[in-house]
């Protein structure tokens, strides 16, 4: 990883007004940040709490990456996140306009699901693979697919040297984490927007999550979940950077989830000074 460059310049705007909450400058990390959905690499200082939602936010960046992280105090958001996921806008303009983004889910696969994504991919299993990918029944994905300003989601392609934006969470007994590297260079052509964030000039990131459909509020009537395990406990092992599977066996419970939309945006700019 090379060293880490400037200072990243913050100000925040609750929901979808423009009224200017805080403002701070960030120190930048001197070590690699190791994406593991904790909140180790970051000094609690440096975090940013942001309006009502018991939510602080830390952002770094380097040469190559941009890092974010949102430490939810309480567990209110949590069955939010677990059934619509998080979305991050990016905005090279600076205001709070949704343009293009990001949405990341933690997304429940069966065997026979995460067996035709490996080969979409084409990667090669043998058959006793397989196997046991059938014999572990149920796996969690850390997914990133792209957003366009109309909300449609793309999945990205996956090639060779491409490098892609990542996420981790992990739930603690007080709230949960979740941890992003976004690439500022070398990915995907579809991704070409984050390369905006790169300059002298002001933008905005747009932090979104939460919102229910009709259909949505029906099957979360209806729908029960069993506990068995908890998705969100992961080791560097089973889930560190670059790795998509993990490994627990459990259904996703919705637990608290509210139905109402949440919504903040972070002005920031990458300092070279």
């Amino acid at each position: 990883m090379k060293k880490a460059i400037g200072l990243l310049i913050l100000l925040a705007w609750v929901g979808t007004g423009l009224a200017a909450t805080s403002v701070s400058s960030v120190p930048l990390h001197s070590h690699q940040i190791i994406l593991d959905g904790l909140d180790s690499d970051w000094e609690p200082d440096s975090l940013l709490s942001v309006g009502d939602f018991q939510v602080r936010l830390g952002l770094r960046h380097d040469q190559d990456f941009l890092y974010a992280v949102l430490v939810f105090d309480n567990h209110d958001h949590l069955g939010d996140f677990l059934r619509s996921g998080i979305t991050l806008w990016v905005n090279d303009r600076g205001n709070s306009r949704k343009l293009q983004g990001l949405h990341f889910q933690l997304v429940q696969l069966s065997a026979e699901q995460l067996l035709e994504r490996l080969h979409r991919q084409g990667r090669s299993l043998s058959e006793s693979q397989k196997q046991q990918i059938r014999q572990q029944g149920t796996f969690f994905l850390h997914r990133c697919r792209r957003v366009e300003k109309d909300g449609a989601r793309i999945d990205l392609p996956r090639y060779k040297n491409t490098v892609l934006p990542e996420f981790r969470s992990r739930k603690n007994s007080t709230g949960f984490i979740l941890e992003f590297r976004i690439p500022l260079s070398g990915h995907d052509e579809g991704l070409t927007f984050l390369n905006r964030l790169i300059g002298p000039s002001s933008f905005a990131l747009g932090w979104e999550w939460g919102g229910l459909s009709s259909e949505q509020r029906q099957e979360l009537l209806k729908t029960q979940y069993q506990n068995t395990a908890d998705p969100m406990t992961c080791t560097q092992e089973n889930c560190g950077p670059g790795k998509e599977k993990t490994i627990f066996r459990r259904k996703i419970d919705p637990g608290i989830t509210s139905g109402k939309k949440n919504l903040f945006w972070i002005k920031s700019r990458l300092n070279r000074e």
